[in-house]
């Protein structure tokens, strides 16, 4: 360890990759590939960890010479965001413990690029035993990320060492983002929270939220959002009685669409997008046009129904909807953009009935196209393991009417552990709206009455033998209503715990009443203290 001089310098070509110059002859124990921590003296030893920079010698430049010894160079940038000062004394000091500096994770973002899992364990053993620090811009192979968030023993920090226990986590800000919302009868339902319907908080709370965060984190997204639901029709449109003139008063293009439950109820899956593929800087102008979508889409269903001559169907709810269908038909393959990101807004709770065929279908999907799927619940949190999938039997597997292939008759012979699934490739999260409301958080009250006033015990039968002293002095025959008042609610609460058998009373109203009264009569606030314990 020794205090040298520290200069700036600027990127050049011949010196793109140097972070740090030194004197080879004044730093003799330096050699390519070691780790320096460098920081002001006045941080001292054990100063400030933020403002300390880790950089490695990629490269030893014979031309660096100085006019004055001791003197080293840090890249004007890096020295800046490290609040290094020009022409200041630093600390330069050989990290020999690299464990102490190892990054325990790593975020790097990506943007505009299409990055697949071959390039990204290229990129990640190109980083392994280098250092790196916050924003820093890295290039190898054509593919361009930015260090995003660093973690080391679950702290955040500005600069660190990357081995192989560091776990790389690769963040696209130029994703194929999906946004799915069920819209299913819960919707026009009011939530349990805040008191506004499912739709109002998905459009006024989660959506301008979300659009924030990615302006915040300057995304480039190409965003599409749709709508899905699922709509049951009586079980009389496919009953065995009078079948075929039931059938036939369906359209055809109805027909090939609709399809039976396990339960035998005919239904039918509807789909609407309202922005497919789109990319803008700024997405809040564009709830206004998924709010008219919501506040239209049960009148847009009905006149579907009765142009086509359908029979009056009903809306499903979150948990029998057409929830994995539409993860199905979204999941594509995409060469502009790395990864792609599914938001699924659903009313419910996170308890959906699947298709156990659909289920696997589904899963190997996403694991071949590495797609993310969000689940985020406007419902409450069940005391039980979500996400949950109740599959049903094959037997159940949904079939189309007209269909070539007769139904098979197979019986239950499933376990019941195989009915319930828990799919780990789904994220699920709570949204609150309570956080939103700063009254319910922030309350404050006009009046605030004290603690020991609150935690006193009045004895009942303390103040009932005084009661007729009071009631028969000078002071009460020439008071006011208000303190007659007072007096008789102390009497009448004192008397109702009397007659439930308490001895002592802690209520609040009780210490309110023996409160008013006693500021109401001066002779008796003398004796306060002799009524409580």
């Amino acid at each position: 360890m020794r205090t040298c001089k520290l200069w700036y310098h600027k990127r050049e070509d011949r010196l793109s990759n140097v972070d740090f110059l030194f004197c080879p002859k004044e730093f003799p124990d330096v050699a390519v590939g070691d780790v320096l921590e460098l920081f002001h003296v006045d941080n001292g030893v054990c100063g400030d960890r933020g403002h300390r920079l880790l950089v490695q010698i990629t490269r030893i430049v014979e031309e660096f010479a100085p006019k004055q010894s001791n003197t080293v160079s840090v890249d004007q940038s890096l020295a800046t965001a490290f609040q290094l000062k020009n022409y200041g004394d630093v600390v330069v000091r050989k990290v020999v413990d690299r464990e102490a500096v190892t990054l325990s994770i790593l975020e790097l973002s990506i943007k505009e690029q299409c990055v697949g899992r071959a390039d990204q364990y290229r990129f990640r053993r190109f980083l392994l035993h280098s250092c790196v620090h916050m924003h820093r811009k890295i290039e190898f192979c054509g593919i361009r990320a930015q260090v995003q968030e660093m973690c080391r023993g679950g702290e955040r920090v500005s600069c660190g060492y990357v081995n192989d226990e560091t776990r790389i986590v690769f963040r696209s800000s130029s994703a194929a983002a999906h946004i799915l919302i069920q819209m299913s009868a819960e919707m026009w339902e009011f939530d349990g929270d805040g008191g506004n319907l499912y739709m109002e908080k998905c459009l006024d709370g989660f959506l301008p939220e979300l659009f924030r965060k990615w302006q915040d984190k300057n995304c480039s997204h190409y965003v599409t959002v749709a709508v899905f639901s699922r709509w049951f029709y009586p079980r009389s449109t496919v009953s065995t009685t009078d079948k075929q003139s039931t059938l036939d008063q369906i359209p055809a293009t109805v027909r090939d669409h609709l399809m039976i439950d396990h339960r035998g109820t005919p239904y039918q899956d509807f789909y609407h997008v309202m922005i497919q593929n789109e990319h803008y800087d700024e997405w809040m102008p564009l709830l206004s046009k998924i709010k008219c979508v919501f506040y239209k889409y049960k009148a847009m269903m009905n006149a579907y129904q009765r142009s086509l001559g359908l029979p009056k169907a009903e809306n499903s709810t979150a948990s029998n909807g057409n929830f994995l269908e539409a993860l199905s038909n979204i999941l594509h393959c995409g060469f502009e953009q790395t990864d792609q990101l599914l938001i699924v807004v659903s009313p419910g709770s996170g308890v959906f009935n699947v298709e156990h065929t659909l289920v696997n279908l589904t899963q190997q999907r996403t694991m071949d196209l590495s797609a993310g799927i969000d689940l985020v619940c406007l419902g409450e949190q069940p005391l039980h393991i979500v996400p949950l999938f109740i599959c049903n039997s094959d037997t159940a597997d949904s079939h189309r009417l007209f269909s070539s292939s007769s139904r098979k008759s197979l019986s239950l012979s499933h376990n019941v552990d195989d009915r319930y699934c828990n799919p780990y490739w789904i994220n699920i999260s709570y949204y609150s709206q309570l956080r939103h409301f700063g009254t319910f958080r922030n309350f404050a009250p006009r009046i605030k009455i004290p603690e020991s006033l609150q935690n006193a015990k009045v004895i009942i039968t303390r103040l009932l033998s005084h009661f007729s002293i009071w009631l028969y002095s000078s002071y009460y025959r020439l008071s006011t209503d208000s303190s007659k008042t007072a007096l008789l609610d102390l009497m009448a609460h004192c008397a109702t715990s009397s007659g439930y058998g308490s001895v002592l009373f802690g209520h609040l109203q009780c210490q309110m009443h023996l409160t008013s009264f006693c500021k109401l009569y001066p002779f008796c606030a003398r004796h306060e203290r002799c009524f409580r314990s």
